[in-house]
């Protein structure tokens, strides 16, 4: 390599280090003309999956909580750890309220971690996103933003 081929490297790596860091999952509270919706990234088919609540309520009963959950498949692997999104879905009288969740489980499927990663349950509406470093950063309607990292056991690790 010669000396003129360093301002055209120099630059490559300058552009490479500010350009935006590829997402993993984000979710988005975008305002509708009617209402709020909840939007996320990338498109993913959700599985629904039955609560360990389930066995021990009637089904009349196990109805009552009004409650969907459904899994993503897996968002990130590692040699050590899955990433998973779990929704949680909740029927409210007048409107519905979406909450993601991003778990992270063992090889042999147990789960590691939790992590609540936005959506828009009680009045709070929050807008998350991991990006490909595993950093997790949630902005809320009010104001809180957080920023929590993904150890590499699959721990969440709130960055204060």
């Amino acid at each position: 390599m010669t000396f003129k081929h360093i301002p055209i490297l120099l630059i490559l790596v300058f552009i490479t280090s500010c350009t935006k860091k590829p997402e993993v999952f984000r979710v988005s509270v975008i305002q509708g003309k009617e209402k709020k919706k909840i939007l996320y990234e990338p498109k993913v088919s959700f599985t629904s999956i039955t609560d360990s609540i389930y066995y021990y309520y009637s089904e009349d009963d196990y109805q009552k909580f009004a409650t969907d959950i459904l899994a993503s498949p897996t968002v990130y692997k590692s040699d050590k750890f899955i990433l998973k999104i779990i929704l949680r879905t909740y029927g409210m009288a007048n409107r519905s309220e979406y909450e993601f969740v991003l778990r992270s489980y063992s090889k042999d499927f147990k789960i590691i971690d939790s992590y609540n990663l936005g959506g828009n349950v009680g009045e709070v509406y929050c807008d998350a996103w991991i990006d490909s470093q595993l950093v997790i950063h949630t902005r809320c309607d009010n104001g809180t933003t957080t920023a929590a990292t993904i150890d590499e056991y699959g721990n969440f690790i709130l960055n204060e």
